[in-house]
């Protein structure tokens, strides 16, 4: 039992750092169900395992002989339960890490019990190691590692992941190298036969109050800044763990999905509670002459399953440039150049504006590029770190914005739907469509003469009836995803606006696919460069408005039209932002009801932008905490020292004993520079002290002492209060009322 108790300090600071590093790895690897109860059955074999090699087995030569028998033991009974031992070891670790990690690309959560099995082996052998490093002081090793991991982490892209554990980071690292420091200099003093007052509960408590304080600072710094270097470290971690295997080229391995901007994985699970910062993704260099908001597309998809989105058709080809036959649609129009400099994101996705003719990568000519001529996207076959051009047209008669209906000779319509062929693939609908959304789409388009007319008709109805919220709960199980918006939920952001947007034109026979990408407003644009976020990510829908004959290939040809209606989460929250303020915005935004409106009279309505506020409320709500958390830490922590200062002074004025006040006097004068010498007696300290009147009261309460511990008197009468005030009048005079009070109260 004595070694537990001289261990239980140190065993506990590796368990906080063991379930740091859990938590980093839980985060990160995205782990749900995490066991805590069988983490910590873990390491408590861990720490008998060291118990048994500390105190059963002392010398070298028996923990040789030890280490050998359990080897021999494992081995054997790997031998014995070979196949339990493969399965345990190979599907058990193996497959299960093989598992987690295309969980990671997918987005994906993973269950604990695939990581499970690498505990059983890890955990037991690392604590006594990790302990055999706490008892020899170097600790900080510890510290290192969990550092090293969040930095790989980090630079990996796992902000968010890496943030939430931020402060329990700070927290622990505090009290691991506070611990491991104090405990050094302990065993320093006790080689050294120097005797040791030093009080570790006061000390333990004073590192855990600072290690909060400390932590909770971590909220006000900035999150989204980075490091000078911290592109070039990024483009080194993502160089040598990003996976380069060869073989054929899949454009989902490293591309974009809304999931990097904070969204929930289309390709998994549509909609519900998202989570989006203002974190910069790229930089746009554009100085032409698109006048509205800039479209760049990541992701076309095109198979929509009830509850997902999912990449299924596509003729992606090597090569950077559009089929000639793309190409001659634009004949007239203006050719454009813009460059990306794709600096946070990582991605092999090439975003693109619309029509698109050829796309360069700078600097690096290994990339190879990808078109995908069927969807109009290019990507590269590795993660992209430079910047690269794209030329496309712009004041293409296909870039229809839907704001009016159709008139005139402008219109470019379909002469005959091809129903079958590729244009099938954007036409297709799973059985999770209910009647009850067929038969609204119908009576929305019921009377119309044109697609055209059909696809403003569907969003004009989507923008007036619905409304754009960030803040949405997720979609039950089993309902299809489009239905649950349209009669049920009835808000939602991009994602569901698109989503409907793009069945509700299947269902009215129109070609139509999913898109996700960025949409980049005017307003962000700084000398031509356009810092964007994960804000700008947005998701809109594509239609397929002409047909040319029955050449499948011309109907490959020919582009789709975007059709868009909502805002992004910037154009959002920058209109309610400007509400709030009282400006007024006269261009309104893009889509649904959250705009800001005008009366007839040119002032600015006030428009519901969010049915319920709670989001705002507890976004306020949440500033305040951040901003007043560590300053009520403080005050607690001034007021707990000044406690502690009242009731220490008690104890002394309550004590029997003398020696209690002469202590506390060297104490207090420690802190003016007079300090007592090794090689000098308590009265020959009392007796050089430089300030006379001084000296003659500590010579007086030095006497009385020798009195008490040596002739063994007792009720010495002195006042002891009196000592006190005096003490400290003159720390007070030497150091002055301000820096009085803050060593006395707040330092140590």
């Amino acid at each position: 039992m004595e070694w537990f108790k001289e261990r239980l300090l140190d065993s506990f600071i590796i368990f906080l750092n063991m379930i740091l590093t859990i938590l980093i790895l839980k985060a990160c690897l995205n782990i749900e169900g995490t066991n805590y109860y069988f983490i910590t059955f873990l390491f408590v074999i861990g720490v008998i395992i060291t118990w048994v090699y500390d105190e059963k087995v002392k010398s070298l030569e028996r923990k040789l002989v030890l280490t050998m028998i359990m080897l021999s033991a494992v081995l054997l009974l790997v031998i014995v339960f070979r196949k339990y031992a493969v399965s345990f070891i190979i599907e058990g670790i193996g497959n299960n890490m093989t598992h987690i990690t295309s969980n990671m690309r997918e987005g994906w959560p993973s269950s604990f019990s695939l990581i499970r099995n690498l505990f059983v082996i890890t955990i037991p052998t690392l604590i006594p190691f990790a302990m055999w490093i706490k008892k020899r002081g170097f600790a900080d090793i510890i510290i290192l590692i969990n550092m090293l991991l969040m930095m790989v982490y980090w630079y990996l892209g796992y902000y968010e992941e890496i943030n939430k554990v931020m402060y329990i980071f700070i927290f622990v690292s505090i009290i691991t190298y506070a611990v491991n420091h104090l405990g050094n200099y302990r065993k320093r003093l006790k080689r050294k036969e120097i005797r040791n007052n030093i009080m570790t509960s006061k000390i333990i408590w004073a590192t855990i109050v600072m290690s909060i304080v400390s932590s909770m600072f971590i909220v006000l710094l900035p999150k989204s800044s980075s490091g000078k270097f911290s592109k070039i470290i990024t483009d080194k971690v993502v160089e040598n763990i990003a996976d380069d295997s060869g073989g054929v080229y899949n454009p989902d391995k490293y591309g974009y999905t809304l999931a990097k901007s904070g969204y929930n994985d289309s390709s998994k699970i549509l909609g519900g509670p998202i989570n989006i910062d203002d974190r910069e993704a790229f930089k746009l260099e554009y100085k032409g002459n698109v006048k509205n908001e800039i479209y760049l597309k990541g992701s076309v998809k095109d198979k929509y399953t009830g509850t997902s989105w999912i990449p299924n058709f596509r003729l992606v080809q090597k090569g950077n440039m559009m089929d000639s036959a793309y190409i001659e649609n634009f004949v007239g129009a203006n050719e454009e150049t813009m460059t990306i400099h794709p600096d946070y994101v990582t991605t092999t996705t090439l975003f693109n504006p619309y029509y698109s003719k050829v796309v360069n990568i700078k600097y690096n000519s290994d990339n190879k590029t990808y078109v995908d001529k069927v969807n109009g996207a290019f990507y590269s076959e590795k993660p992209i770190k430079t910047e690269y051009t794209i030329n496309f047209y712009s004041n293409s008669i296909y870039d229809k914005a839907f704001d009016t209906p159709l008139s005139g000779s402008n219109s470019v319509e379909i002469n005959q739907l091809l129903n079958n062929g590729e244009l099938a693939n954007y036409l297709q609908l799973p059985d999770t469509i209910t009647q009850r959304t067929v038969d609204l789409v119908y009576d929305i388009v019921k009377g119309t003469s044109s697609n055209y007319e059909k696809a403003y008709r569907l969003k004009t109805y989507l923008t007036q009836n619905y409304t754009y919220s960030l803040d949405v709960p997720s979609v039950p199980e089993g309902k299809d995803f489009v239905d649950y918006f349209l009669f049920e939920e009835k808000k939602g952001y991009c994602v569901y606006f698109a989503t409907a947007m793009t069945v509700m034109c299947r269902i009215a026979g129109i070609p139509a696919r999913y898109v996700e990408g960025f949409k980049v407003s005017k307003d962000k644009e700084s000398n031509g460069m356009y810092k964007v976020t994960n804000e700008d990510a947005h998701a809109w829908t594509e239609i397929y408005l002409s047909y040319n004959g029955n050449n499948f290939n011309a109907a490959r040809a020919l582009p789709f039209t975007k059709i868009d209606t909502v805002p992004t989460a910037y154009q959002y929250r920058h209109a309610k932002e400007a509400q709030n303020n009282g400006e007024s915005n006269s261009s309104g935004l893009d889509g649904s009801k959250s705009s800001v409106d005008k009366d007839s009279n040119g002032n600015t309505k006030k428009v519901d932008l969010e049915k319920n506020s709670s989001e705002v409320k507890n976004k306020t709500y949440y500033l305040y905490l951040k901003i007043l958390s560590p300053i009520v830490l403080v005050l607690i922590y001034i007021t707990v020292r000044i406690c502690l200062v009242v009731v220490k002074k008690r104890k002394i004025l309550k004590s029997d004993s003398l020696i209690p006040l002469y202590d506390y006097c060297k104490f207090r004068l420690n802190k003016i520079i007079i300090i007592k010498s090794k090689n000098e007696t308590d009265l020959e300290f009392a007796e050089n002290i430089p300030n006379y009147e001084l000296s003659k009261k500590m010579v007086e309460l030095v006497e009385l002492i020798y009195r008490e511990f040596y002739a063994q008197e007792d009720d010495l009468h002195y006042d002891k209060l009196q000592m006190i005030d005096y003490i400290e009048n003159v720390t007070r005079n030497y150091q002055g009322n301000m820096k009085y009070l803050i060593k006395k109260y707040i330092l140590f």
